[in-house]
């Protein structure tokens, strides 16, 4: 739209410039001719030097049509002004103005000139202006002929605008049809953005299933694995120990049954409890049961649970020590945190040689309770450092009495430790013994207690 604007605009300034030269042609021609102008006496008269009647010379009548030629032109620019305005909104009425403006100041400026001339002229010739009716005629006729270009000019440049004004209704309806498109194409893609966000959800489902499946699957996998092999040893020695009670009874003395017997019922106490976490541990894993944190004395956890080792500690002359600092009341699951530390003891007393020692200290840390259990046992090899904690890389290693593992206790404790929010970690030195650390979140509304150190022989 604006470009065709330019090129109106351009079109009447093209004209405006060509009326310009035309008239300073015919503005030369009739001064050429009008120079010098031979009355019936035949004498040269130069009109620039004869005097009027009236006292005012010629020379001063030509300035005066100049000026006003002048004049001329500034309405001229003035109109191409006013037309430059109009045409921004309406060029056909513009185009027809211009055309009928410029030709009636063209005709006007030199009627004028020429009345005005010859009026002079006669005055100062006294009557005996000589006749310059062809100069007259032949301007008057160029005029016309002028005029006649303009007015044709003028209908062109008319049928070129309404051509422009098809063309930009034309334009005006292809816009239109694109903006519609465009709006189209957006509310399409705005649709398959949404299909693809749903897409996407529906693959972040199907990913996090499979991830759940996979975990149930090994979840599933870890539970036989301890039932065949974490139940086996217990069960062997509970048999073999009622056997032996059974067939020896009348030669035991009084104290040596009640051992045995002692040995027998501790046995099958740890068996239960070992079933009871397994199951409480398989039913957290499918998410059928409820976690349990309450607050409790990881005292009372820890010396009941080293109470289990004690004789084994004893038989193969290791040192089962604790050492109790600062500590607090804590907030976890019970059941959860006493399978964890029961492992990590079990496996430090296991792997820990005659003479050795373990042990097990508590330390507050900010809001944990931080609980080490230390051997100076056989220590892991730096090969396996990275499986300790892998179910799909568990390794059953033989302890120092011979003592058979499942390789499965470290990775239950650490799905216990971090259910409760805690953390575990160790470090390992092949030939110098381990350290595994724990942390357990305090009660908030807990009080400091100071235990004394206490050693189990």
């Amino acid at each position: 739209m604006i470009t065709e604007k330019k090129i109106l605009q351009k079109g009447i300034s093209t004209e405006i410039d060509l009326l310009r030269n035309r008239i300073n042609d015919l503005e030369k021609q009739l001064s050429d001719k009008n120079e010098t102008i031979l009355p019936p006496s035949n004498k040269k008269i130069d009109i620039f030097q004869t005097k009027l009647q009236s006292n005012i010379p010629l020379s001063r009548t030509l300035p005066a049509a100049f000026l006003f030629s002048f004049i001329a032109m500034l309405l001229m620019g003035f109109l191409h002004f006013i037309l430059f305005i109009f045409t921004t909104n309406t060029p056909s009425i513009a185009v027809s103005l211009s055309s009928i403006s410029i030709c009636g100041l063209i005709a006007g400026a030199l009627s004028f000139y020429f009345k005005t001339k010859n009026e002079r002229l006669r005055e100062t010739l006294n009557g005996e202006l000589v006749n310059n009716d062809q100069t007259e005629t032949s301007i008057a006729g160029a005029i016309k002929d002028f005029y006649e270009k303009v007015k044709k000019r003028s209908s062109q440049i008319w049928a070129k605008n309404k051509l422009l004004k098809k063309e930009v209704v034309r334009s005006k309806e292809a816009e239109l049809n694109i903006k519609s498109f465009n709006q189209e194409l957006l509310s399409n893609r705005k649709i398959l953005e949404e299909k693809n966000e749903e897409l996407e959800k529906v693959n972040f489902e199907l990913k996090q299933s499979e991830e759940n499946l996979r975990d149930l699957n090994s979840s599933k996998d870890k539970f036989f694995s301890i039932l065949a092999h974490d139940l086996k040893n217990p069960f062997a020695s509970i048999i073999g120990l009622a056997e032996f009670l059974n067939e020896e009874v009348d030669n035991l003395n009084p104290d040596e049954a009640k051992k045995l017997s002692r040995s027998i019922s501790n046995s099958a106490k740890r068996v239960h409890r070992l079933l009871e976490n397994l199951l409480k541990w398989s039913l957290i894993q499918t998410g059928r049961i409820k976690f349990d944190p309450t607050e409790f004395n990881i005292k009372t956890l820890i010396d009941e649970t080293a109470e289990l080792f004690v004789q084994t500690a004893e038989s193969k002359n290791i040192d089962l020590k604790i050492e109790y600092g600062h500590t607090k009341l804590v907030v976890a699951d019970f059941n959860m945190i006493e399978t964890a530390i029961r492992n990590l003891i079990s496996n430090a007393v296991k792997f820990t040689k005659a003479g050795g020692y373990v042990l097990i200290k508590t330390t507050q840390q900010k809001q944990f309770v931080r609980v080490d259990i230390i051997d100076n046992g056989i220590g892991i090899k730096e090969s396996d450092l990275d499986k300790i904690f892998c179910i799909e890389e568990h390794t059953n290693i033989a302890g120092t009495g011979n003592e058979k593992g499942t390789g499965i206790g470290l990775v239950l404790s650490k799905e216990f430790v971090e259910r409760n929010d805690g953390k575990i970690w160790f470090n390992s030195e092949l030939g110098k013994g381990s350290e595994f650390n724990i942390t357990i979140p305090i009660a908030k509304d807990s009080n400091s207690a100071l235990f004394d150190e206490h050693e189990l022989i």
